[in-house]
């Protein structure tokens, strides 16, 4: 005996389905979408490497560099979305490691990294979290420091200056002004 589906019995019976996929999705990826997964932690462990907890508890430790010899200045933005750090390596001409490379993390986002070569004696997350600044020199220095301003969605270099902080640099290099 073939069974008849009567019209507003099949509507009814597909309205729950899609509420019911509705309320899973909204359960599954809601909280995530309208709640970004904030950055609670960031240390350097005893294995040397970089160790970053999130609002959850969840732990991540990100790959090391090829030649990496230790981590240094590890920071989170103020906004909790972004976490950075520098990576040591070997140097020819001194008896200790320098850091060549501003390494930055942002959840479910590709590792970032900057540098130009020379040893970064500093860094800021600036605007909210929204950039980076970085100092460059020669390990010691004999001519002015080199600064760049970075977006730190992508990475794209906005400013770069060469000088010392102060009230003929540009604003973003100020942090670096030694009180």
């Amino acid at each position: 005996m073939l069974k008849v589906f009567h019209f507003p019995q099949f509507i009814v019976g597909a309205l729950c389905v899609v509420i019911l996929l509705g309320v899973f999705d909204v359960y599954a990826n809601g909280a995530s979408s309208q709640h970004p997964v904030s950055i609670a932690k960031v240390q350097i462990g005893s294995d040397g490497r970089i160790h970053i907890f999130d609002s959850r508890s969840e732990e991540f430790i990100p790959p090391a560099e090829e030649e990496q010899v230790g981590v240094d200045q590890p920071k989170i933005s103020e906004n909790k979305q972004v976490a950075g750090w520098l990576v040591n390596f070997k140097n020819c001409c001194t008896s200790y490691p320098i850091p060549l490379t501003l390494v930055i993390y942002q959840p479910g986002k590709p590792l970032e990294k900057f540098g130009d070569g020379l040893m970064i004696g500093g860094w800021f997350f600036v605007d909210g979290g929204r950039h980076i600044v970085f100092s460059s020199n020669t390990v010691h220095p004999n001519g002015p420091s080199n600064y760049e301003l970075h977006d730190v969605s992508g990475g794209r270099l906005l400013h770069k200056w060469s000088g010392e902080p102060g009230k003929h640099s540009p604003k973003w290099t100020r942090v670096f002004e030694q009180p």
